[in-house]
C-alpha cells in the first residue's frame, strides 16, 4: 500500500514538474529571454546561465529523437551535445578514417622522412575538398619500449604530420594531433609485418 502511494505521489510530482516547464517555457519565450537554437552551450551568453535564464535544453546522447533524451539545464555545462527543446535531431555525422602506413620516420625520432612526402601529398585535396569537416591526426608506434615513450613519441609524429599539412594548405584550425602510443595495434607485434602495419598515422575526418 505505501509502495503504491509512493509511487502514485512520484507520478503527480513529474506531472506537475513538466506542467510547470511548459508554464515556464512559455514566460521565457513572452519575455524575449530564449536562448537561440545552436549546437553549443555558448550560444547562452555566460551571465545568462548564471542567472538561469536559459531554457531547458537537451542531451542527445547519439538518438535521433529528442523526446528520448535527457533533459538537462543549459548552465549544467556537463553535457557534450546540446540542442533546445523542440530542435530538429541532428543528422549523424559518418566519420571517415584514413590510414596511412608508409609514413616513416627514423627510429625514436618524429622527423618525416622523404620517401614519406608523396603519401602526405596524396592526401591533400582529399582533404582541401572537405573544407568544413575536422581532421583529428592520430600517432599509433609498436609495442618496443615503454607505454610512456611510446605515448609521447606517437603525439610527437601526429603533430609532425599536422605541421606538415599545415604548411600545405590545411587549415590549422581544422585539424587537432593525438597520440595513442602502442594501446591501439591492428596487427601482431610478434612480427616485423604486423610492427609495421601498427606503425601508422590515422586521419578521423569528420
Amino acid at each position: 500500500m505505501k509502495g503504491e502511494l509512493l509511487m502514485k505521489s512520484t507520478r503527480i510530482a513529474v506531472a506537475l514538474t513538466a506542467a510547470l516547464m511548459v508554464v515556464a517555457a512559455a514566460q521565457s519565450a513572452r519575455a524575449g529571454i530564449m536562448a537561440p537554437e545552436a549546437s553549443s552551450p555558448g550560444a547562452c551568453p555566460a551571465e545568462v546561465r548564471q542567472a538561469k535564464k536559459c531554457m531547458r535544453w537537451y542531451e542527445l546522447n547519439e538518438k535521433n529523437q529528442p523526446d528520448a533524451c535527457v533533459p538537462r539545464r543549459m548552465y549544467g555545462e556537463k553535457c557534450h551535445r546540446w540542442y533546445s527543446v523542440g530542435a530538429p535531431a541532428p543528422k549523424p555525422v559518418k566519420e571517415e578514417v584514413i590510414v596511412l602506413h608508409g609514413i616513416n620516420f627514423d627510429t625514436a625520432k618524429a622527423d618525416i622522412k622523404p620517401e614519406s612526402i608523396p603519401i602526405l601529398e596524396k592526401n591533400v585535396k582529399g582533404l582541401q575538398a572537405k573544407p568544413n569537416s575536422h581532421i583529428t591526426i592520430e600517432g599509433h608506434t609498436d609495442f618496443r619500449g615503454s607505454d610512456a615513450y611510446n605515448q609521447g613519441l606517437s603525439e610527437r609524429r601526429a603533430n609532425s604530420v599536422l605541421n606538415w599539412f599545415a604548411a600545405h594548405g590545411i587549415d590549422r584550425g581544422r585539424m587537432s594531433a593525438v597520440g595513442k602510443g602502442e594501446s591501439q595495434p591492428i596487427a601482431d607485434n610478434k612480427t616485423a609485418e604486423g610492427m609495421y602495419q601498427n606503425r601508422r598515422i590515422e586521419l578521423h575526418v569528420k
